[in-house]
């Protein structure tokens, strides 16, 4: 079968005489008994054998199988599989790793076996571990190009080549690395004894240290024996002087009793007596823990017993005061109570105020647009008004001259008749002139309106404006009454000088007149400069049209003024306030205070004549910012002053 021409047969036969070959005398007797078989487990034994001798023989630290080709034909290589076999066990990612890391390693002795001859003397000598580290010093090789382990040194890649090519024997270069070696070595040895020195340096300190610590560590020892020894009584000691601390409180307590006090204040002290005793015998002997236990647990049953005894006396007499205390009690929350609701009223009032002022700023700014906007209308109306009259009067004067020519042209007629003689004709009415288109219209419009006001006498006007209960005559009879007293202060006005006279003239009351004025000059000069120019006043409501009351609505103003009658003094600086309150369109309430002089306190229908007589729209305080205040703030003022409860008109009984 050994010279068979099949090369498998050929091949098994070989590998069977080389596995009888290695079988030792023993296994050869045994096998010789009977006929020897290979078998498939035979052959796998004697393969993995063979390659278990391999590996060792080549010092391998690790086995990776490769399939070498598909076919699982021998000597046959497909180097893309063999790569992806590689890639995907991870050998390349491992040499990349010994790459990057230390992958030439050897051991300490091996070094020291394979270059003790080369090197010199002075380091043989050394052991293996310091000889590797004398001949890495000396040939110059840097620290990171190697790593000492525990048994071994590690090289980067590359660097123990160019190591042993450094070491290779040569004369010259053998005199230099001797000359290294030993400068190396005095400088190592110098190190080791500087480190040495510093070592017993530091020593000697730790020592001394240590020295100078031994008072306070037997200090310490002694403080702690000492403290477990007289423990107890340190304990004992601030305990009973507690039970004094809870005697002289219960003294106290014995005070506010009303019977059994001097009973109880004899058995306090009798008490006290006792702690204080014990407490010297404490602290001048040395007693065992059990008796100062036992003392101390006597004392204080002693004073809990007492305890017991005061808290039940007081209780009894807080019984009989308990009524009082819960009234007092109910009081006190109740008192509570209404301070945190006049709080809270008060910060709702405030609240209250700041929403009122911003309305109030909100509804200023408001009026002023609507009353810039009217008082544009109002011009563009008198243009056209003024334009309508002139087209009125040219119409009117072109009728009259008509009619003027008529009447001639009649009287010339009946002139004529006459002169002829004829004794009868026709009666020929004088035709009526007509009036002026104006004079037709405030005819027309006196017809339309509900009450005629204009014969009526001022103390009627007056009388029905406190009483009456009707909104609408009210209203009518409010706009006649003030309209006659802006047709009386202007007649007043221009006779002013008259008035200036008979006040100096020593009358009280054009003195008081001198020195009262019915509204601020910044209100009454642009209300004067505003009637001059012809203003229109204020419409009237028409008729047929009903009034309510909620058109009405309640406003308050204050206006900073000075008195006429300082005004002529140099460097006047004194400042009143002109305080003010409008039911609707007329002023209700008014009030002048002033610096040094009585407030004087002024109410529609019994002092008009020394009020402001302008409408609310005339003076023009609804576009002044800062004018308007809270109704609060009038109020207080105006019960300050100890001014009458007013009534508005809609609040009447019939």
């Amino acid at each position: 079968m050994g010279e068979s021409r099949d090369a498998f047969v050929k091949d098994i036969f070989e590998r069977y005489v080389k596995s009888q070959a290695s079988l030792s005398p023993q296994s050869k007797r045994k096998s010789g008994r009977r006929l020897a078989v290979v078998s498939v487990g035979s052959k796998f034994r004697t393969q993995l054998t063979e390659l278990m001798g391999k590996l060792r023989s080549t010092g391998a630290s690790f086995v990776r199988c490769i399939k070498p080709n598909l076919k699982n034909a021998p000597s046959t290589f497909m180097g893309g599989e063999v790569l992806s076999q590689l890639h995907s066990a991870g050998m390349m990612a491992v040499l990349d790793l010994m790459d990057d890391g230390y992958p030439t390693r050897t051991p300490f002795q091996g070094l020291h076996e394979l270059y003790k001859n080369r090197a010199p003397s002075t380091l043989t000598s050394l052991d293996a571990k310091s000889f590797c580290e004398a001949l890495f010093k000396t040939v110059g090789m840097h620290e990171s190009d190697y790593k000492f382990g525990k048994t071994k040194v590690f090289f980067r890649p590359g660097k123990f080549a160019e190591f042993d090519q450094v070491v290779q024997p040569d004369t010259g270069r053998r005199k230099e690395l001797v000359t290294k070696t030993a400068r190396w070595l005095v400088k190592a040895r110098w190190r080791k004894a500087q480190y040495a020195v510093l070592s017993i340096i530091k020593l000697m300190r730790k020592v001394q240290y240590r020295g100078s610590h031994r008072v306070v560590i037997q200090k310490t020892a002694k403080m702690y024996l000492a403290k477990k020894k007289h423990k107890p009584r340190y304990k004992t000691v601030s305990k009973l002087e507690f039970l004094l601390e809870r005697l002289s409180q219960m003294r106290q307590m014995t005070g506010k009793l009303k019977a059994d006090q001097e009973t109880i204040m004899a058995s306090i002290e009798a008490i006290e007596k006792a702690v204080k005793a014990m407490l010297t015998k404490v602290k001048s002997t040395v007693m065992p823990n059990v008796a100062l236990q036992a003392g101390y647990k006597d004392l204080l049953e002693n004073v809990h017993n007492l305890m017991e005894r005061i808290e039940s006396a007081l209780k009894r007499q807080k019984v009989t005061g308990d009524a009082a205390k819960a009234a007092a009690i109910h009081k006190a929350i109740e008192d509570e109570k209404r301070a945190r609701e006049e709080v809270e009223r008060r910060q709702r009032q405030e609240e209250e105020a700041r929403k009122e002022k911003s309305d109030m700023e909100a509804r200023r700014k408001k009026e002023e647009e609507e009353a810039e906007k009217r008082e544009a209308l109002m011009k563009q109306e008198r243009a056209a008004k003024s334009m309508q009259e002139k087209i009125n009067s040219d119409e009117d004067a072109r009728k009259n001259k008509l009619a003027e020519q008529e009447r001639r042209d009649h009287e010339l007629a009946l002139r004529l008749a006459q002169e002829s003689g004829e004794s009868e004709f026709s009666k020929v009415s004088r035709q009526s002139l007509r009036r002026s288109v104006m004079i037709t219209e405030k005819q027309e419009a006196k017809a339309q309106q509900k009450h005629d006001l204009s014969q009526w006498k001022y103390a009627e006007l007056r009388d029905i404006i406190n009483t009456s209960c009707d909104i609408e005559l009210l209203e009518a009879c409010r706009v006649e009454f003030h309209r006659r007293l802006k047709v009386y202060h202007a007649w007043k006005l221009k006779n002013k000088k008259n008035v200036d006279a008979a006040a100096a003239a020593g009358s009280s009351k054009g003195a008081n007149e001198g020195d009262h004025q019915r509204a601020p000059d910044a209100i009454m000069k642009p209300a004067l400069a505003e009637s001059t120019a012809s203003a229109p006043t204020p419409k009237e409501q028409p008729s047929g049209q009903k009034v309510e009351a909620a058109e009405f609505p309640q406003r308050y103003f204050r206006v900073p003024f000075v008195r006429p009658s300082e005004k002529t003094q140099p460097g006047y600086q004194s400042k009143g306030w002109w305080y003010a309150h409008f039911d609707g369109n007329w002023i209700a309430r008014q009030i002048d205070m002033y610096p040094g002089k009585k407030p004087v306190i002024l109410v529609a229908g019994k002092n008009d004549m020394d009020m402001c007589e302008l409408s609310l729209t005339e003076t023009g305080l609804t576009r002044k910012k800062g004018a308007e205040i809270l109704p609060k703030q009038f109020e207080d003022q105006w019960t300050r002053l100890g001014g009458p409860p007013y009534i508005r008109p809609a609040n009447r009984k019939k």
